[in-house]
This record gives structure tokens, sequence and C-alpha cells, in this order.
């Protein structure tokens, strides 16, 4: 069963630890995330159905959590989510207010996820 709460707590957690992000930033982190635990502990952290997507690996219930989906999420998760992820538009998300804003290239990222093959 898919924990909704428990993909929202995980974005929020990768949001604390990077201020700003977009979607396909937080997707592809997410990922990270739950193929590491995955490997280490034998279950994901979300419980998240993936699907191979052109850009990598996209959680189904992290995408609709964040497009904000009112057909997905209850009325209790959309107001959890919105409070939780701040949308500053349409294609990111920001945990605080941040006035020096530094991400990681994005293809830090990449190498690091393209050490699980599986994804392909």
């Amino acid at each position: 069963m898919i924990e909704t709460s428990a993909t929202i707590q995980a974005l929020c957690y990768i949001l604390d630890k990077i201020k700003q992000a977009d979607k396909l930033k937080l997707v592809k982190l997410l990922f990270i995330a739950d193929k590491y635990h995955l490997v280490q502990f034998g279950r994901t952290i979300t419980n998240d159905d993936y699907w191979a997507m052109p850009y990598g690996p996209v959680g189904s219930t992290a995408k609709d959590v964040l497009s904000l989906d009112p057909d997905f999420l209850s009325e209790e998760e959309y107001k959890y989510a919105v409070e939780m992820l701040k949308p500053v538009d349409e294609h990111s998300f920001v945990h605080d207010e941040v006035e020096d804003f530094h991400i990681a290239h994005g293809k830090h990222i990449e190498a690091f996820r393209n050490t699980f093959l599986s994804w392909r």
C-alpha cells in the first residue's frame, strides 16, 4: 500500500536539505533515496510504483503529489502537501524562504543515479 504522507514527508526532507528544486530534480532525488533504501533495507521509503519515463524513473505517487492533483489526493493530503511543499510556481517548490540559492548541478544527480543501472 502506498503511503502518500510518506511520499510528502520524503519530498519535504529533500527540500529541507536543498531548499528549492523543480519537479524533475525532486523525483530524481526521491528515486535515488528509494533505491538506496531498497538496497540497504529491502524496501523503499515510499513504496511507490516507478515508471520508466524519457528523463528517468518517476514514482506515480510522487508525480501526483508534485502536481498537486486534487483528483488523486484527498482533501487532507492536498492541504498537507501544499502546506509542506510550498509551491513557488507550477514547476518549482521551496522549503523555506531562500535568498542565496545554490543547487548542485544536475549532472551530479545523473552520475549518481547511473550507478543504479536497474532503472533502465
